[in-house]
């Protein structure tokens, strides 16, 4: 039996229905038909589940279920949830920080002087006494003029992780170093979730709502037994003056203040570091952006998307002493970087293996603003009208020669305002902030990378126009009177 066949069984079974009518509804031979309820052969194509569906009068959390039963069976359990983990991190990315909810949590946990922290030395403490040290500890540090917080712990959706990005939108001056397992392999262990996604997502909030400079290190372990050994105090945050060692599941654990053990800890978590690598790197400036960008190998097969296409390398240089901000232009070694950086995106549209994928709702919103996802709104004016349909006209080429393709407005990520990028060795992300602009955040673990790939590289065609039709769209925009 598969996955399709055990589901489609149990509701023929709940809802007496026989195979024969059944078959007879989908156009179906009834031996191919006992083969599909039996699990020898899978249905033919998600048309053929439809019409099961319909024939069987199933309810909608029902069809979804024998959907996503079908589609188990034809990718297998692991494949199939850690590409709908990618789809639900793009889908649920704009709810989930573009407008995040103010949090209170930091009023509530500072509690604590640096009096009452020398009570506490040495003694094991529980749930909401620890969640007060914790809060204590980081609100001292993140007060100092160079504080730096050095953390071992997972990145759980928990308290703590908010507590951190309390601290880290408080202190522009703030260091957090933070070290992490991530899994060895590509099953999903977990809630149906590929675990190392969901690190990613966890840990993002640091990027996009911080002003403080943070830094995610990672090594691999099986994350299984990592997470279910019997592992005590396992975690570690580290101030300047502090140490608290608690559980993994951040249920007690013990404040030490003691100088030698403190500065102990500290040589102790540099020597781990220097056996991890740096998982994201955020870049904060337009200049190392540019630089970024430049160490991106895109001439690998690699897969970008971008609402409004990559339009960069389709950009006139005339059009940057045209648009781009005079204090930046003023700047002659800033302007020259900007000026090879569209000469280098040129150079490289024409040799990339990569595949470009934009929406139809992307490129109809830079028509109507002349915005592009690539530059910060800060450091450019918006695009005259007759410039931005000759930038269509340039996009309309490169369609035609198939190294950009359109997604269609029902699809599944039609709306997400991200823009990424992932080859094999090489990756960024490009996202918005709640401070209104966006970070360039370069993607250095090869596992992450593979999986946003292997996302878009199996994406159903039946969310994309054809080369023709999105010509032809594309045209008929270029005919929109403005």
């Amino acid at each position: 039996m598969t996955p399709f066949s055990s589901i489609l069984e149990f509701y023929m079974k709940e809802k007496s229905i026989k195979t024969y009518s059944i078959a007879q509804f989908c156009e179906m031979d009834r031996s191919n038909m006992y083969k599909i309820i039996n699990g020898k052969r899978n249905p033919p194509s998600e048309e053929i589940v439809e019409k099961i569906a319909e024939y069987m009068r199933l309810m909608p959390t029902e069809r979804s279920r024998l959907m996503e039963a079908y589609q188990i069976t034809i990718m297998g359990y692991h494949t199939y949830h850690r590409r709908k983990s990618v789809q639900d991190f793009l889908v649920s990315f704009c709810a989930d920080y573009a407008k995040p909810e103010e949090k209170q949590i930091w009023q509530e946990c500072v509690t604590v002087n640096e009096q009452e922290l020398i009570l506490w030395q040495g003694t094991v403490v529980k749930d909401q006494q620890l969640k007060h040290l914790i809060s204590s500890v980081l609100n001292i540090e993140a007060q100092r003029m160079g504080g730096r917080i050095c953390l071992i712990m997972q990145p759980e959706d928990n308290p703590i992780m908010d507590l951190l990005v309390s601290a880290g939108i408080r202190s522009a001056n703030l260091c957090i170093e933070h070290i992490f397992c991530l899994s060895n392999t590509n099953d999903i262990v977990s809630e149906k979730k590929d675990y190392n996604l969901y690190c990613l997502k966890n840990i993002l909030p640091m990027f996009i709502q911080c002003v403080c400079s943070y830094q995610p290190y990672c090594y691999y372990d099986n994350i299984v037994s990592h997470n279910t050994r019997f592992n005590l105090l396992s975690s570690m945050l580290l101030t300047s003056e502090y140490a608290i060692i608690f559980s993994m599941e951040e249920d007690y654990g013990m404040l030490l203040s003691d100088k030698d053990t403190v500065q102990h800890l500290h040589r102790l978590f540099q020597s781990l570091k220097d056996d991890t690598s740096l998982m994201a790197d955020k870049v904060n400036s337009l200049e190392r952006q540019l630089t970024a960008f430049e160490t991106v190998n895109f001439s690998d097969k690699g897969v970008g998307f971008q609402p409004e296409a990559c339009l960069l390398p389709v950009i006139p240089t005339a059009f940057l002493e045209k648009y781009l901000n005079r204090d930046l232009l003023s700047q002659e070694p800033v302007k020259k970087r900007v000026y090879q950086y569209i000469r280098q995106s040129q150079q490289i549209q024409e040799e990339t293996k990569s595949i470009f994928i934009f929406t139809e709702n992307g490129i109809r919103r830079f028509v109507d603003n002349g915005r592009i996802s690539e530059l910060p709104d800060s450091v450019y004016d918006p695009l005259e009208y007759k410039d931005r349909l000759l930038l269509l006209q340039k996009l309309v080429k490169e369609c035609e020669k198939g190294r950009y393709q359109m997604m269609r407005c029902d699809a599944p990520i039609a709306d997400v305002d991200i823009c990424l990028y992932s080859a094999v060795q090489d990756g960024y992300l490009l996202i918005p902030t709640t401070r209104n602009d966006r970070i360039f955040l370069k993607i250095k673990e090869s596992g992450l990378l593979n999986t946003f790939r292997d996302y878009f590289e199996s994406l159903d065609r039946k969310y994309f126009y054809s080369e023709d039709e999105t010509v032809n769209i594309l045209e008929e925009l270029l005919k929109k009177p403005h």
